[in-house]
């Protein structure tokens, strides 16, 4: 944790801006910080200097040419040397940061040249819509310009992927076969009726996002970079639309919605992927190719709904592992509840032709007397 006693604020060591190479007496080459790392399929990994397990999701410093890493929190006594003295020509480099992302002095820089005034946010553009645009994006997203603690809305029976699964793993229910289980959330995934059920909220963060111009579109500075690679590779979107089936600024959010979902796929890993997040990114999808039909993002539909099918596919897989483990538990606690069913079965029987008390005896001589199919009329009227 990094902190500025004076300003009272606080930051998680990966969340600022870390040197992107160091020099550590550990090993013999400079180390270079790597966004994650995935040396085998072996699905353990280790640091070198700790020989602790790591996790591959989070960054590391490592050296290519023996293969050899390092934990950052390994090497943070040198991490927090470079930063506190003189960085020279290390470069600092936030981890997790889009390729080619300039830094936020050089965005706010370009936004003034392009004639974008510094204070021009996400907010302003959303007011720039006609009433008609503003409806039609009230469909997928909430947003109150007063609220500062907006978090994501859930609707219905959206719960969270992992959350979701771990039910279905602890119930008593039947296993049901894949088939079944792929129709379930197939109907959720594709279903409109299901999708329309879903609408997320912009929170003040989001809101107040500066703009900056990017090949002639306004985007949050976020998001800058995204649009620029996309536009590299895809080209743009609109040149090829119905002329002045959106405006300006809807042209604007447009791009916004569709960055935003683009960068919120390629910083997921399929680990980490869950069925509310997948629900989340159809939706926004939907929104964009049928609601407002917008041409040319085929190839993102195709994208969003191939990780549907990745996921579905890991889900199986771990539904069947996790029956194969469990069963045997179950079966089991039945052999169990079977053991103790036969015991008593068995102590019911040796009691049957013991000796019993006067009272019981009572009871049973009692209740031959009258057949169990008639009724007790004639306990009331016994002379008729």
């Amino acid at each position: 944790m990094l902190r500025c006693v004076e300003c009272d604020f606080s930051l998680h060591l990966l969340c600022g801006r870390l040197p992107s190479f160091i020099k550590h007496e550990y090993h013999v080459h400079l180390f270079t910080l790597v966004d994650s790392l995935i040396e085998d399929d072996s699905e353990e990994y280790y640091c070198d200097i700790c020989e602790e397990k790591r996790d591959p999701r989070i960054c590391i410093y490592y050296c290519a040419e023996c293969r050899y890493m390092a934990h950052v929190n390994c090497v943070i006594s040198k991490i927090v040397e470079v930063l506190e003295g003189d960085i020279g020509d290390v470069k600092l480099i936030t981890v997790g940061e889009w390729n080619n992302m300039a830094g936020e002095e050089q965005q706010i820089e370009r936004a003034t040249h392009d004639g974008i005034e510094r204070k021009e946010t996400l907010k302003d553009l959303i007011s720039e819509l006609s009433e008609d645009e503003t409806e039609k994006l009230k469909q997928l997203f909430d947003w109150n310009y007063n609220d500062n603690a907006l978090q994501i809305e859930r609707f219905g029976h959206l719960q969270g992927g992992e959350k979701h699964d771990q039910e279905d793993s602890d119930s008593n229910e039947e296993f049901y076969a894949d088939d079944e289980f792929l129709r379930k959330f197939r109907k959720r995934f594709y279903d409109p009726n299901e999708i329309k059920k879903i609408r997320l909220k912009l929170d003040s963060s989001e809101l107040d996002l500066k703009l900056v111009n990017v090949e002639g579109f306004k985007i949050p500075q976020t998001l800058a970079p995204v649009l620029k690679d996309f536009i590299a590779e895809y080209g743009n979107i609109f040149a090829s639309h119905r002329r002045n089936a959106f405006s300006p600024a809807m042209r604007n959010i447009i791009y916004f919605i569709i960055c935003r979902l683009v960068n919120s796929i390629c910083r997921t890993r399929v680990i980490d992927i869950t069925e509310d997040l997948l629900l989340h990114w159809n939706c926004q999808l939907y929104f964009v190719w049928v609601t407002l039909d917008v041409d040319g993002i085929s190839f993102l539909v195709d994208t969003v709904w191939e990780l549907f099918e990745v996921y579905m596919g890991l889900q199986i897989k771990r539904r069947e592992n996790d029956w194969v483990e469990n069963l045997p538990k179950k079966i089991e606690k039945l052999r169990e509840k079977l053991n103790k069913y036969e015991e008593q079965l068995d102590q019911v029987r040796a009691n049957k032709g013991l000796a019993k008390s006067d009272e019981v005896k009572k009871c049973l001589e009692k209740a031959s007397q009258f057949h169990k199919w008639k009724t007790a009329r004639n306990l009331l009227f016994r002379k008729l």
